[in-house]
């Protein structure tokens, strides 16, 4: 296993290369209608770089990375199921083994259920291990937010665990029905909030990188003043 010592500086340059060659990031000719209700042209889908060990072997160490150069120091990386799940257990050992202090009990390995269970105690219905002490919550793509801000609803109720900070991969950037985004509304729950990435760097980025064609430029940019209010620059 990697020392603390073996972590360069998370580089956020190098981050978005990762995303674009790795085909996380494009568009659609045909919009597509999102969970939020939204249509558009354009995708962030880190699922089928999750389910290679190469790459997440890479994107755990982004996370640990961010994680020293921001002097996060989470005593549980908890997922919210199912988008942030893998990578945050595999980014959990990683964590774990840089402490001086592990060993055995020393570090909990939290996992949530996509479901609650309706039968069995009370404490495995909703997790297979629960999250205790200061826990750092990890999404991979955050919309409007309404998934994550239930969920930290949720667990800000347990006396046994504290939110010390939220951390998603990519932020699409949205704003709700009251003109908010996510990152305002989990600050203003009094939690940090970092997006790696965001809406109005990938896109653009993604457009050069992909060499798109000016009928895509044309439907990104009125996507962005319907959706967003906002112009983005191509």
């Amino acid at each position: 296993m990697k020392s603390i010592a073996d972590y360069s500086e998370f580089n956020h340059a190098e981050f978005i290369s990762f995303i674009l060659e790795n085909d996380i990031v494009g568009f659609y000719d045909s919009p597509i209608r999102l969970t939020s209700g939204k249509l558009s042209n354009w995708y962030i889908n880190w699922r089928e770089a999750t389910e290679d060990v190469y790459l997440m072997d890479q994107m755990s160490d982004y996370v640990i990375r961010f994680l020293l150069d921001n002097n996060l120091n989470p005593d549980c990386i908890y997922g919210i199921p199912e988008g942030g799940t893998k990578l945050a257990l595999i980014s959990q050992f990683k964590w774990a083994n840089l402490s001086k202090n592990y060993k055995k009990g020393s570090h909990l390995l939290p996992m949530g259920r996509g479901m609650v269970k309706k039968h069995g105690p009370l404490r495995s219905r909703e997790f297979i291990g629960r999250p205790k002490g200061q826990t750092l919550i990890l999404e991979d793509v955050v919309t409007t937010g309404a998934t994550i801000l239930k969920k930290l609803r949720v667990l800000r109720k347990r006396d046994d665990l504290e939110i010390t900070a939220v951390i998603v991969l990519s932020d699409r950037a949205e704003r709700n029905r009251d003109k908010n985004q996510v990152k305002d509304l989990v600050e203003a729950m009094g939690i940090k909030y970092f997006a790696l990435s965001d809406a109005f760097e990938l896109v653009p980025e993604a457009f050069k990188f992909l060499k798109s064609s000016d009928e895509i430029k044309e439907k990104l940019e009125k996507e962005f003043e319907q959706n967003y209010k906002e112009r983005i620059e191509l």
